[in-house]
């Protein structure tokens, strides 16, 4: 056991314990929300695609496939919505595509055991993992701060400790996504002390990435999303990615601003269109014009047998989305992982059916 683990461990189960995240809604009225909320999206992200090009439109014998596959596969109209975004993006129907809703509120429930959440609290990810692939250099649960093997640090201290390691900082706080709850601090202009009484947070390394995504743009760290599966059958291994890119001017990826783009197959390589948040295609980054076709990601096998492994050392786990960066040195680094309702619809439409051979299609029956 690590030295002052029985400390970390304490404050870390009370932390987990007191705060549960809610699961997905396991009620008719509940479901009927959940499903709106989605098709609102979705209408949003058709509409955009057929704005920027009429050509996309859904005929209507491609409606009716997609109809039949919502009702008679996937038990239900409501998940109907996103299957037209995947075939409006890809220009015709895929038997096997996942809505986006149906793997939220049928998939993730019935598959898996995730009761707390542990993926919400970023405070645990290393230890919970016990990797060193997690650039963590210190913590701030409960009021305590901590280093990285769970030690207590005093808070005249804590500023020594994490700028001494790198002089630019990010701070992400539980349960924090979409870019949200991201501080970036650098040495002589803040200090850590100026985030407590916010809640828990992690403090990181702030990685300089490679430059081979210095073409696109600078100043953020590009993430690949990386989505494993694990079945009884099966150890863990890679079904869905996507890249992740930021703006000009921004100092994380946010979810509102990103831009997506395809990874093709297993060396890496990106596909000829991305998208930005509305789903509007583009060939190239809206900022430096740097265009994607054929680019080949550095160390991607590296990052999806990394994270293969890790997902292996949690088997209560069936899917994780991993957030992945590729340093100036082209090694590996876990920004986050969720185990909850990690987004794959990028990757379905671009990419997909990812999932198909799983029966996820037959679980609303179970």
């Amino acid at each position: 056991m690590m030295a002052g683990a029985s400390t970390f461990d304490a404050l870390v189960s009370a932390t987990v314990f007191a705060r549960r995240v809610a699961p997905c809604p396991d009620n008719r009225l509940g479901r009927i929300e959940y499903d709106l909320r989605h098709a609102a999206e979705a209408r949003r992200a058709y509409d955009a695609l057929c704005a920027q090009d009429p050509t996309r439109r859904l005929p209507p014998a491609t409606l009716g496939q997609i109809t039949s596959y919502a009702r008679e596969v996937l038990g239900s109209r409501r998940f109907e919505p996103w299957l037209r975004v995947y075939g409006a993006w890809a220009r015709g129907f895929r038997e096997g595509w996942i809505p986006s809703n149906y793997f939220g509120r049928v998939v993730i429930p019935r598959g898996q055991v995730t009761p707390e959440r542990l993926c919400r609290f970023k405070t645990i990810a290393r230890r919970l993992f016990r990797t060193e692939l997690f650039p963590d250099l210190a913590y701030h649960v409960g009021g305590v701060w901590l280093d990285v093997e769970g030690r207590p640090v005093s808070a005249d201290d804590v500023d020594d400790l994490a700028f001494g390691a790198s002089d630019t900082l990010v701070a992400k706080f539980d349960a924090s996504s979409r870019g949200r709850g991201v501080h970036v601090l650098t040495r002589g202009r803040d200090s850590l002390l100026g985030l407590t009484g916010k809640g828990d947070f992690v403090v990181q390394r702030f990685l300089r990435q490679s430059a081979f995504f210095d073409r696109f743009v600078t100043g953020s760290v590009a993430t690949v999303r990386i989505t494993t599966v694990r079945t009884p059958e099966r150890s863990a291994h890679t079904r869905a990615h996507y890249l992740r890119l930021g703006r000009t001017g921004e100092e994380s990826v946010a979810s509102a601003s990103n831009v997506r783009v395809p990874i093709v197959d297993a060396d890496g390589r990106l596909g000829d269109t991305g998208a930005l948040t509305d789903w509007t295609p583009i060939t190239k980054h809206p900022d430096s014009g740097a265009t994607f076709a054929g680019a080949v990601i550095p160390s991607f096998s590296s990052a999806c047998r990394a994270v293969e492994a890790l997902h292996d050392s949690l088997p209560q786990v069936e899917v994780i989305g991993w957030d992945v960066a590729v340093t100036d040195a082209e090694e590996v680094r876990i920004m986050e992982w969720n185990a909850g309702h990690s987004d794959i619809k990028f990757s379905e439409a671009s990419i997909g059916p990812c999932f198909r051979g799983l029966g996820w299609e037959d679980r609303w029956r179970g």
